[in-house]
């Protein structure tokens, strides 16, 4: 699947065919950012739909623990840069 994905990365990129040039939309940082933002999304949503049935309540336990962890840490990080600038 990744094989497939990069070779028509390449095949429509902007060095062979160019049908996919990013350069020429305008503000490319903010393109990524709203492009990373709906893949993120449709991940966690294709990840969410593949969780099973069974026991719901120990996978949100353990899925509540991970995210908790990690919004925490996020948070300590950007909290600290922000206190730098």
């Amino acid at each position: 699947m990744i094989a497939i994905a990069t070779i028509c990365g390449i095949i429509f990129g902007p060095s062979a065919a160019g049908l996919f040039d990013p350069q020429t939309w305008g503000n490319v940082d903010q393109i990524t950012l709203e492009a990373s933002r709906i893949v993120l999304v449709v991940q966690c949503f294709a990840v969410g739909v593949e969780l099973p049935k069974v026991r719901p309540s120990s996978i949100f336990r353990f899925v509540d623990l991970c995210t908790d962890c990690s919004h925490r840490n996020i948070w300590n990080v950007i909290g600290s840069l922000w206190s730098f600038s």
